[in-house]
């Protein structure tokens, strides 16, 4: 097989197991499936999945057998065994029909006679595509996955999940998430963010992602966090390694760039705060304060001065009160050296 379409097969096995393959990138994984019969076969030998395909469906929304009858009756179809993918051993043209589905079941290599590159394309794409969660400012969300874990997004907060035979993998894109993990050694529980990696089998652990940095705080359990070891970098200050830590209950780390992470006490009280609907801050950076509130009122809080980075703040103050934003702005103005400007939707807060 020529080495280019290996090697084109491979990139698109670890984009699709990444699991952040969009829909553009999946539109182009269709099309370079039909365009070539050998472009099916290699993905297919390399992804190795056809047998399991019913492990990686666990709801059963995919009807397998419906698929292939739909291709059968399919006029644009080609076979790939008529297109020289057959068994090796039946010569290139092959035999169609349940034999050719029986070998492909022993083998894992190659299609089914009746499989064709349209239906394989479109069967790959539903099992890799992975469901999204989110929720607007001010509004929180309780899930159960299909495993049993419950999850509690934050406001403005948006989470993939992906589940398959091996693993369950969930990737916060934004905002923090609380996770109650059910107990599965056989397929660990994985919550990605950013370049940071959560590995669990069953706990409750709290993550929070700005841009800037990932914490994660373990309430109950082990959980073992995995991040760049940007001592160790490319030409290109691409991380060449990673390295991680043990992070057990009443635990927590950050992981952000140029800090090197390490575990800490957490206040669990302060941490899980949200979940609760109340906003708990201790000697909390203004900044990260900013962002606690701007995650649950219109009114954005906008922090100017790198004097301000430094200002902590402590106090708990009821998260859907409508009274706690101007509680606060009020608690700003009494302190020197701060200015607070409202204007529209926008409240900057700055150094006099």
């Amino acid at each position: 097989m020529n080495a280019q379409i290996q090697s084109e097969a491979a990139d698109w096995v670890v984009e699709f197991q990444t699991g952040d393959a969009d829909a553009r990138a999946r539109e182009r994984f269709a099309a370079w499936l039909r365009s070539s019969p050998e472009h099916v076969r290699a993905y297919i030998e390399l992804l190795t999945v056809w047998e399991d395909a019913r492990l990686y469906d666990e709801r059963r929304a995919i009807d397998i057998d419906a698929l292939i009858a739909a291709a059968q009756s399919e006029p644009n179809i080609v076979s790939l065994m008529d297109a020289g993918v057959g068994d090796p051993a039946q010569g290139s043209a092959g035999r169609t029909g349940s034999a050719g589905r029986t070998w492909i079941g022993r083998h894992l290599g190659l299609a089914a006679a009746a499989a064709a590159v349209l239906l394989i394309g479109a069967w790959l794409l539903v099992l890799s595509r992975p469901a999204e969660f989110a929720t607007g400012i001010g509004e929180r969300r309780t899930m159960t996955l299909a495993d049993g874990t419950n999850v509690e997004l934050d406001a403005e907060s948006r989470i993939r999940v992906r589940f398959n035979a091996h693993e369950r993998r969930v990737t916060l894109l934004e905002g923090q998430a609380f996770f109650r993990v059910a107990k599965n050694a056989a397929r660990p529980f994985v919550v990605r963010s950013g370049g940071t990696r959560i590995r669990d089998v069953g706990t409750q652990f709290d993550v929070d992602r700005t841009t800037s940095r990932t914490i994660v705080t373990v309430v109950e359990g082990r959980v073992s966090v995995s991040y760049p070891d940007r001592s160790l970098a490319g030409p290109l200050a691409i991380p060449l390694s990673t390295q991680a830590l043990e992070v057990g209950a009443g635990e927590e780390v950050i992981v952000a760039p140029h800090v090197t992470p390490r575990l800490e006490p957490a206040n669990l009280t302060a941490a899980t705060a949200w979940t609760r609907n109340e906003l708990i801050f201790d000697s909390t950076p203004l900044p990260q304060v900013a962002i606690e509130f701007n995650r649950l009122n219109a009114r954005q809080l906008v922090i100017a001065g790198p004097g301000l980075q430094s200002f902590h703040v402590s106090g708990v103050f009821p998260a859907l009160d409508p009274t706690s934003l101007p509680r606060f702005l009020t608690f700003l103005r009494a302190q020197p050296g701060i200015q607070v400007t409202e204007a529209g939707d926008r409240i900057t807060v700055a150094e006099k």
